[in-house]
This record gives structure tokens, sequence and C-alpha cells, in this order.
């Protein structure tokens, strides 16, 4: 069990590293998108902020809204750049350690600090859905999960 998680850990570094290497040499949108794909890999978790961003307008958010929500993305977005810097790195880590026979027991600590990365990245995810929850009223909760399963979700059901 341990050398299948292992390999799976291998090679979604593999992946990661190669998008985001990709998206820095041209930086075209195809592989903007490429590297949102890869985000979706670290954490399926929608991203609710992203609906706010694109298609705030059809909310009818008030005013205090609006400033709620502001304050939490700009509270949550450095937090969650930073994360997802972070397991890239790590990620390539794993990577260079299996090419350079890193121990077994190397490369399960280093895939088990992903596993702390990617859950703390979901944990401020869930966290910002539960904000989201608090600061909107149902029907415009119910309207931002329309929006990201009509235009959103089909990025990421493959």
């Amino acid at each position: 069990m341990k050398k299948v998680i292992l390999v799976a850990a291998i090679l979604s570094s593999l992946v990661v590293s190669s998008a985001f290497a990709e998206q820095s040499m041209t930086g075209s949108m195809q592989n903007r998108q490429a590297a949102r794909d890869v985000m979706y890999h670290i954490n399926p978790m929608p991203n609710y902020m992203k609906v706010i961003m694109m298609h705030g307008d059809e909310l009818d958010l008030s005013e205090k809204q609006q400033a709620e929500l502001a304050v939490w993305r700009e509270k949550t977005r450095p937090v969650m750049s930073n994360l997802k810097k972070v397991t890239i790195q790590a990620e390539n880590e794993l990577r260079s350690m299996s090419l350079s026979n890193a121990s077994e027991d190397e490369l399960l600590a280093q895939y088990a600090e992903i596993e702390k990365l990617r859950h703390s990245i979901a944990e401020t995810k869930i966290k910002c859905r539960s904000n989201m929850k608090n600061v909107l009223t149902e029907e415009q909760f119910a309207k931002v999960q329309e929006i990201y399963t009509e235009n959103l979700l089909a990025r990421h059901a493959n």
C-alpha cells in the first residue's frame, strides 16, 4: 500500500511540475488553464471566491456583503497563494528525491508533508465556504453554487 501511495505521489509531482514549468515558459492562456487544472488536482474543492469575482454582479450583493467578502479575500489570498507555491515545491522535491535514490522512509515523509499542505488548502477552502454562507443569503449562495456548476465545474469533471 505504501508503494502505491508513493507511486501516485511521484506521478502527481511530475504532472504538477510540468504544467507549471510550461506555464512559466510561455504564459499563454492555455498554460494558465493547465495551472488552474493543477490547482484543482491539488485540491478539488470549488473556488467560491472565483465565482464572486467573475459573476458578483449577478448576485445583487449589498455594499456590506461586498466589503465582507473583500476582507476575506484579502486575508486569505496571500495564504492560499503561498500554500499552492509551497505544495508545488514539495512535490518537485519529492520527484527529485525519488530520482536521487532517497529511501522509502524519506519519500514517505516528504509525501506526508505534501498531504499536510493539501489539508491546509482544503481547510481554508472549507472555511471560505462557511464564511460565504454566513455573508450571503441562502438564495445568493444557491446562485453561487449554480454558477459554479454551470460555468466552472465542467472544467474539472474530467
